[in-house]
């Protein structure tokens, strides 16, 4: 929505006669439908890149392609809204949202205690350990390197899909009521802004 503030245009949207709440909600529907089918063009094409021409292209590469897909879907969901939740509540979301990959995502994830369950990217490494049916040597390798050695003591694909799911419309509601009673400082031409 900041995008619409500079640019201007959020005049022309919010004088529609559509709930400012569901304005947000669209806006966030398509940005997930984009960025997901942005991702699985480009895992196909890399898939296809890598696997094209050998022979476990059909049966081994593209199944496991579908998996990451659809790993990849789930974690724009968690992270379409977390992003869209704090470009609303900072004016300066670039940064914030640098931080929070950082110090949330990059450092908590990777300690080994009941805090990195509040991050997205837990949820999808536990999906990928569940899903994508990796070689034995590289899931040892993903298990060391993300401290997820015990693959029973991690949630299951059920449980790791829901809560993306619900983590997503919980914050997906919470922003689209923050946009509808925030009030924003439009530019018109002809004012300093």
């Amino acid at each position: 929505m900041s995008d619409e503030v500079e640019e201007q245009t959020l005049t022309y949207l919010l004088l529609r006669s559509v709930p400012r709440w569901e304005l947000y909600l669209t806006k966030l529907l398509a940005t997930i439908c984009v960025t997901t089918f942005l991702v699985a063009a480009a895992v196909l094409a890399l898939y296809t890149a890598i696997y094209a021409g050998t022979p476990q292209f059909w049966g081994e590469a593209l199944p496991r392609a579908g998996g990451v897909i659809a790993v990849m879907a789930l974690a724009q969901v968690g992270y379409c809204v977390l992003f869209g939740f704090l470009g609303l509540v900072s004016r300066r979301s670039l940064l914030v949202g640098i931080g929070y990959i950082v110090a949330v995502e990059g450092v908590l994830a990777n300690l080994d205690f009941v805090g990195r369950a509040l991050t997205v990217v837990y949820y999808v490494r536990t999906l990928t350990l569940r899903w994508l049916d990796l070689p034995a040597e590289q899931l040892r390798q993903c298990q060391e390197t993300w401290g997820m050695a015990d693959v029973e003591k991690l949630p299951s694909s059920g449980e790791c899909a829901l809560t993306l799911l619900g983590f997503g419309v919980a914050v997906a509601v919470v922003s689209a009521l923050l946009f509808a009673r925030t009030e924003f400082r439009v530019k018109t031409p002809g004012s300093d802004g």
